[in-house]
């Protein structure tokens, strides 16, 4: 419903922000880590990541256009720009998912955050930002994660990641279950990147909208 979406909008996410040195996230007076730095995972740097973080990030903003708006504005997005009409291929195959599955999209940033007990019992206040919200008919939420990965998206690739992203997701369903949302199911939304010849810089994109499903761990 309408209320529902206003709800999940503005009493659980957009309440937490992101520190200027994006150590930490704020809520009111209190600091809340990161779900990368619970999860105790360092976020390494290159060039390349660089390169595929940029596009990740930008690729979150023009699929969330794209499922609210039916266009996205590629000249806000130059690092999509060469590439527009895969990932409006893309982008439009995950719509269609998202319509038949009665789902609605939470627009705007989605930051979630709460206090979980780590593998030590260990209260700590945790938060992070979720790609793709939607909630339903009934209330369940899904989260959609986008990631890129090197080359097309192949069962191997997804292979070799698969646990830190099933860490990953799983706690933001923890962070959900905190603030009283039941998360129905978990996505990877993939986006392989190809690099070139030379792997010094994007030459194509292997975006069709498929989703790999996260299983939920034995938390409940």
């Amino acid at each position: 419903s309408d209320q529902a979406i206003s709800d999940l909008e503005n009493k659980v996410l957009k309440t937490a922000v992101l520190k200027t040195d994006e150590s930490a996230y704020q809520v009111g007076t209190d600091e809340y880590d990161r779900v990368h730095t619970a999860m105790g995972k360092e976020i390494p740097e290159s060039d390349l990541l660089d390169k595929a973080k940029l596009f990740g990030n930008t690729g979150d903003l023009a699929i969330r256009e794209f499922l609210n708006t039916g266009a996205v504005n590629f000249d806000n997005y130059p690092a999509l720009a060469d590439y527009k009409d895969a990932f409006l291929i893309g982008a439009a195959n995950f719509q269609k998912r998202l319509e038949q599955n009665g789902e609605r999209v939470i627009q705007g940033e989605t930051t979630i955050y709460g206090r979980l007990v780590d593998k030590d019992g260990n209260e700590r206040k945790i938060a992070g930002a979720t790609d793709i919200v939607t909630i339903d008919k009934n209330n369940k939420v899904r989260i959609y994660d986008t990631k890129t990965m090197r080359g097309k998206v192949a069962k191997d690739a997804v292979a070799s990641r698969a646990k830190d992203w099933s860490d990953q997701l799983n706690m933001y369903r923890e962070l959900f279950k905190y603030q009283g949302y039941v998360v129905e199911e978990m996505f990877i939304l993939p986006i392989g990147i190809d690099y070139g010849t030379f792997n010094d810089k994007i030459v194509g994109i292997d975006f069709t909208g498929q989703l790999i499903e996260i299983p939920k761990d034995d938390k409940g």
